[in-house]
């Protein structure tokens, strides 16, 4: 007796896994448990897409496919700015056009002037 699956369930419970992902990664973001930057945000993205690809180029489902190797791509590319901004220093994380000072509100008076 073989305990094996049809490859085609197994590819239907793949895209039902990776419906819950995506729908838990949603639900944790709105609810506030998770932010945008977070890693298990991503991750939950990431692996979500891959099984949508998984199951929608099974399926032939060809625009679905295209648009969750999008998902990954930017859960991919949302994991890596997590990783540059643990490895560097927060000041290093300024964008290199922005001004030494912050913005000055109207009418704030300049460092040599007097309060």
């Amino acid at each position: 007796m073989s305990l094996s699956l049809p490859f085609a369930t197994c590819v239907a419970v793949v895209g039902w896994a990776a419906a819950g992902m995506i729908l838990l990664s949603y639900v944790l973001l709105t609810l506030g448990r998770v932010t945008a930057r977070s890693a298990s945000y991503q991750w939950l993205n990431l692996v979500g897409a891959a099984g949508f690809v998984l199951n929608s180029g099974y399926n032939g489902a060809m625009p679905s496919a295209a648009l969750n190797v999008l998902w990954a791509g930017f859960a991919l590319f949302g994991l890596w700015r997590i990783a540059v901004d643990r490895r560097t220093p927060s000041q290093e994380l300024q964008p290199r056009w922005a001004p030494e000072r912050g913005p000055r509100l109207a009418g704030s008076p300049d460092e040599g002037e007097s309060k």
